[in-house]
C-alpha cells in the first residue's frame, strides 16, 4: 500500500505541474461538484464493502477464510478506485487550477502542493475510518460486537503513520527544494545537483530519526528476548544502536533494519510479529534482515535512485533544453499532446517503480539465501 500511495502522490504532483495555468474562475468552480463526487467515490465504495461483508457474515455460512479472500480482492478494487479518482481530480478536473489560479496559494512555498494533495489524503483517511468496521467483521469477534472509538482512531492513526507520513515527509523536503530552485539558476549545474544528492543521502541517513518521530516504538525488554537478539546481531556483525518494538496495536507483522550509519541504525520488530512467531522463527526472520545489511542492499538501492535524480537535476538547469526539445519532437511525430515535463516525469517514475520492483525481488532472494546459509552454519 505504501508503494501505491507513494506513486499516487508523486504522479499527482507531476500532473499538477503539467497543467496549463489558463483556467478561468468560472470554469474551475463549474467542476467543483464533480470534484466532490470523485472525492467521495473511494469512501462510498468502502461503505458499500462494509455493508456487504457485514450482511455476508450474518446471513450466510461463508467460512472466515473465504471471506478474507474476498476482502483482499475488494481491498485491491478500493485501492484502484481511490488511485484513479484522485488522479482524475488533479489531472483532469481543475483542482490545481483552483488552488493556484483562484486561491493563489502558489505564492507560499510547499503550501499549494499540500493543498493539491489534500483530496487524495482525506479520501484515503475517511476510507480507513469506514474500513475499520470491515476489519471487525472479518475477525473472530461477533458481528454485532461494539466498536470502540479509541480502537477506530488507533487503526487509522497507524495507517496514516505507515502509509502517508513516511512518504509525505521526504516528498515535502524535495518539493521545498524544487520551490527554491530559482535561487540556483545562476550557479553552475554541479552545485544544485550535489545539493539534491546530499539531501537524498541525508534523508536515508536520518531515516531512523524520522521513523522514531512518527512511529510509536520502545526498547525491547529482556523478557521479549533482548539479549538473544543482540547476540544474534553480534554473531552476524550487524551493528545496531538499539532493538525496538514497534507498537502497531497488533496490526502489522514486520521486521526491518533502518539506517545506513551503524551508530544510528535501529532493528525494529513489530509487536504482532514478536507475539506471532516462536524464538527460532523470529531469529530466522532477523537473519534475513541481517542479510540486507551485510550485502549492502540499502546503499545499492540509493545508488539506483540517485542516477536518474542526478540526470533530472542536471536537465533542470539545462539552458539549451535539449531533452525538452527531444520530447517535443517525439510528441509531434506521435501525434499525442502531452507536456514534455510530464513525459520526463513519467519516465523517471517508471524507472523508479520498475527498478525498485526488480531490486526488491533480487534483494529479498539474496537475503533469503543469506539466512539459509546462516542456518546451515548453526549461527
Amino acid at each position: 500500500m505504501s508503494i501505491l500511495v507513494g506513486i499516487a502522490i508523486i504522479l499527482g504532483l507531476m500532473l499538477s505541474e503539467s497543467r496549463d495555468a489558463s483556467a478561468s474562475d468560472a470554469r474551475c468552480y463549474s467542476n467543483f461538484a464533480l470534484l466532490i463526487s470523485l472525492w467521495l467515490t473511494a469512501p462510498l465504495f468502502a461503505f458499500t464493502q462494509v455493508r456487504y461483508f457485514r450482511r455476508l457474515t450474518i446471513e450466510t455460512d461463508e467460512g472466515l477464510d473465504r471471506i478474507r479472500i474476498l476482502v483482499r480482492w475488494c481491498s485491491w478494487a478500493h485501492s484502484t478506485i481511490w488511485f484513479f479518482s484522485c488522479l482524475s481530480i488533479i489531472g483532469l478536473f481543475g483542482w490545481p487550477d483552483i488552488v493556484r489560479e483562484v486561491w493563489k496559494l502558489d505564492r507560499v512555498p510547499l503550501l499549494d502542493e499540500l493543498v493539491i494533495l489534500l483530496p487524495m489524503i482525506t479520501s484515503l483517511v475517511v476510507s480507513w475510518f469506514i474500513l475499520f468496521d470491515l476489519r471487525c467483521s472479518t475477525s473472530n469477534a461477533p458481528p454485532a460486537a461494539p466498536v470502540l472509538t479509541r480502537e477506530r482512531f488507533d487503526f487509522v492513526s497507524i495507517r496514516c503513520k505507515v502509509y502517508l507520513l513516511v512518504v509525505l515527509m521526504p516528498v515535502a523536503v524535495m518539493v521545498a527544494i524544487k520551490d527554491s530552485w530559482y535561487l540556483f539558476e545562476n550557479l553552475p549545474t554541479a552545485i544544485p545537483s550535489l545539493l539534491v544528492i546530499g539531501v537524498i543521502v541525508a534523508l536515508f541517513c536520518l531515516m531512523p530519526l524520522m521513523i522514531g518521530t512518527i512511529w510509536n516504538h520502545r526498547s525491547i525488554t529482556e523478557i521479549e528476548g533482548r539479549s538473544g537478539l543482540l547476540e544474534l546481531c553480534h554473531a552476524h556483525r550487524l551493528r545496531v544502536s538499539d532493538i525496538r518494538v514497534w507498537d502497531t496495536g497488533q496490526q502489522a507483522v514486520n521486521a526491518l533494519v533502518v539506517g545506513i550509519l551503524p551508530k544510528f541504525r535501529l532493528l525494529i520488530v513489530s509487536d504482532l510479529l514478536l507475539e506471532s512467531f516462536p524464538e527460532n522463527e523470529l531469529r530466522a526472520i532477523l537473519r534475513h534482515e541481517a542479510g540486507h545489511i551485510r550485502m549492502q542492499h540499502l546503499p545499492t538501492r540509493i545508488g539506483f535512485i540517485l542516477l536518474p535524480t542526478m540526470a533530472l537535476a542536471a536537465l533542470e538547469l539545462d539552458v539549451n533544453r535539449t531533452l525538452e526539445m527531444l520530447c517535443m519532437q517525439l510528441i509531434l511525430y506521435s501525434g499525442f499532446e502531452i507536456n514534455p515535463s510530464l513525459l520526463v516525469g513519467l519516465g523517471f517514475l517508471a524507472y523508479v517503480v520498475l527498478v525498485t520492483a526488480w531490486l526488491s525481488k533480487n534483494m529479498e532472494f539474496e537475503a533469503d539465501l543469506y539466512a539459509t546459509g546462516a542456518l546451515t552454519t548453526g549461527n
